[in-house]
């Protein structure tokens, strides 16, 4: 029983340590409130995709149908975008967001 009781506590000092590890500040002093993304907004409209970004850099969208195929990627900039896609079911992926979308 106490060897059972030694190897939780070692497993959660262990685990203790390693959580503390990630938390390092990032680089060039800037904090993660800086660093945050905005998220896209995608809408359809017609027989399109509009995807409206806000900020200042530009991003890599990419359209997938719902078998996993990529359909189309493009670079787009800040601002609005339109995407002209067929008829169909598709996700749009803008780096970390993703959104379903459907285009009668």
């Amino acid at each position: 029983m106490n060897r059972i009781l030694r190897i939780l506590m070692i497993a959660t000092a262990m685990s203790a340590v390693s959580a503390t590890s990630f938390a390092e500040p990032a680089e060039n002093n800037e904090s993660v409130a800086n660093v945050a993304v905005s998220k896209p907004i995608i809408r359809v409209i017609g027989s399109h995709v509009e995807i409206t970004l806000q900020g200042n850099e530009s991003r890599v969208v990419v359209c997938y149908s719902l078998t996993g195929q990529i359909v189309k990627t493009l670079t787009i900039h800040p601002g609005t975008t339109q995407i002209d896609l067929p008829t169909g079911y598709y996700i749009i992926r803008c780096e970390r967001y993703s959104q379903r979308v459907i285009l009668r």
